[in-house]
């Protein structure tokens, strides 16, 4: 008889996938090791291309918590959602996983706006410019009117010098 490797559910013969957890079925389950501990695992998250949830599986695994991915993948186009796929985490280890799925999600934290203040960027290549270049150093065009960054303190947003308004939260600056 198979059993489900997660739960350890036994199923009649012919059935192959765990109809709780969506995961193939095993022969026979290994010996229990009472010096481990049951885990009991959560889902994280679900639904994610197959390229986030290569990056999550290796950003969890990194940071020691115990992972496995369950459902269906597409294996074939890595970037379109692989709706049946799960993420399953320990549960002591969830509020941590939450975190680095953020961050997977999300990037990397961003410079602090702060070092951007008073900072002139080309306007053709990004590249950061001596406040006194006229051509960028980095692509070669010509600097023309050079602009500086200038931060809004309340949302941290880039705002054009002259903004009367954040055009993201919408706080209004002093003249």
């Amino acid at each position: 008889m198979p059993f489900c490797p997660i739960c350890k559910t036994e199923y009649v013969a012919g059935v192959s996938v765990c109809s709780d957890c969506d995961v193939p079925l095993v022969d026979k389950l290994p010996p229990a090791d009472p010096a481990e501990p049951d885990v009991e695992f959560v889902v994280l998250t679900e639904g994610q291309t197959e390229v986030v949830t290569d990056v999550l599986q290796a950003e969890l695994e990194a940071a020691g918590i115990q992972n496995y991915v369950s459902g269906d993948t597409l294996q074939t186009m890595k970037v379109y959602p692989a709706w049946n796929a799960k993420v399953w985490v320990a549960k002591d280890q969830l509020e941590l996983a939450k975190e680095i799925l953020n961050e997977v999600l999300t990037g990397p934290p961003l410079e602090d706006d702060a070092d951007l203040e008073g900072k002139v960027f080309c306007d053709a290549c990004g590249a950061e410019v001596p406040p006194d270049a006229t051509v960028c150093p980095e692509c070669g065009e010509p600097l023309g009117k050079l602009e500086t960054a200038t931060v809004c303190d309340a949302c941290g947003a880039e705002v054009p010098p002259d903004a009367k308004v954040c055009p993201a939260c919408g706080k209004k600056f002093e003249s």
